[in-house]
């Protein structure tokens, strides 16, 4: 193709002595003894030992107003959870398990959160959230570090907005990657709609299946809620790294539809390779250290439970696949770029030495 506790088993065994056998003799009257009932064998006893609850929650605010909304949906525990909270003096509170608070003056204060589980157990967080304050978020990839393996590369665009394509998982494990449209940053809020690009053997096509919305907490971190192919969910996501000179979204001019998305950060130089396997969206990553002229391995990431509103169980699995260089000079827009990938299943993406610019800021 041209680019193209232990459960822990106690068993009990009774022995009946030879005195109380069934048709033994009682000495002291004279008389046989009835059989004993023989003792129930008692059955296989599990000791599940159930993990203490963990007390989380997210708040988006409103600068205009001082509102904000606390969400405790992250806690985990033994259902069914109580949750109280703990807001500052002068605060105004709506009540109930997922509040809005009003505060006054602007400022950072101590919201504290206590999660009671099913047998009693506890926990307790403390956040500072601070109303009234405008986040610009930072610029990079962001990722949940509790459930490694999809990640969001979060850019800003010369019109003040902002763009993100989305590194996740099919249902079956495979890697697949979903863009999105630019979209302003309003009241530390951001949302786009997401498409699923494919390929139909020139060029790609975009068809829409959902949404993406980061709720800002800070500039490094964020309530991730998407809503993709009917399945919809939330996490946290913190930024991770990227940001300096290459960063950011790059693309063929002269054959747009693939993706070539840089991170670089104090000695580190990433780069996500969006491209297709026949008609379908897959992305392979690599690092190294920051240059001028860099070549990458390139690594296939795939495994169970993975896909968006599966059960995870781990991070994926790496396969080596291919490799990519590099060419572009420190603070250009500019510069060049070859590949060769080889997919598990056999097919290949390759590209000789092509011009890229960077669409992003």
């Amino acid at each position: 193709m041209r680019r193209v506790l232990l459960s822990s088993v106690v068993v009990l065994s009774v022995l009946a002595s030879c005195a109380n056998a069934p048709g033994s003799f009682d000495e002291a009257t004279g008389t046989p003894e009835a059989p004993m009932e023989p003792l129930a064998e008692p059955s296989s006893l599990a000791n599940t030992v159930l993990a203490p609850p963990q007390a989380n929650f997210s708040w988006w605010c409103q600068p205009g107003n001082l509102r904000c909304y606390f969400d405790p949906a992250w806690s985990t525990g033994q259902p069914p959870l109580q949750f109280t909270w703990t807001f500052p003096p002068g605060a105004f509170s709506s009540g109930g398990d997922a509040p809005t608070v009003s505060f006054y003056p602007p400022g950072t204060y101590s919201v504290t959160l206590r999660v009671r589980d099913a047998l009693g157990q506890e926990s307790t967080v403390t956040r500072p959230v601070s109303p009234g304050a405008q986040y610009l978020p930072k610029t990079g990839s962001w990722s949940n570090l509790a459930r490694p393996g999809s990640s969001l590369d979060f850019f800003a665009t010369p019109n003040g907005g902002y763009t993100a394509t989305w590194y996740t998982f099919t249902p079956d494990g495979a890697p697949v990657w979903y863009t999105t449209g630019i979209s302003f940053l309003y009241n530390n809020s951001w949302s786009a709609p997401l498409y699923l690009s494919t390929w139909n053997g020139s060029s790609n096509v975009l068809t829409s299946v959902g949404s993406l919305e980061l709720k800002l907490m800070s500039r490094s971190s964020a309530a991730f809620s998407y809503t993709v192919n009917g399945v919809s969910g939330n996490e946290p996501y913190t930024y991770q790294l990227g940001g300096l000179d290459r960063t950011g979204a790059w693309y063929e001019p002269a054959f747009s539809g693939w993706g070539l998305n840089l991170q670089e950060h104090s000695g580190f130089y990433g780069a996500k390779v969006a491209f297709y396997e026949g008609s379908q969206p897959r992305w392979v990553e690599g690092s190294t250290t920051p240059g001028p002229s860099v070549s990458m391995n390139l690594n296939w990431r795939s495994g169970p439970g993975l896909c968006p509103g599966c059960t995870y169980v781990g991070p994926p699995g790496a396969l080596p696949v291919g490799s990519v260089s590099i060419q572009i000079p420190s603070s250009s827009t500019s510069g060049l770029t070859k590949m060769n990938i080889t997919t598990p299943s056999g097919a290949r993406w390759v590209l000789p030495w092509v011009n890229v610019s960077k669409l992003t800021q």
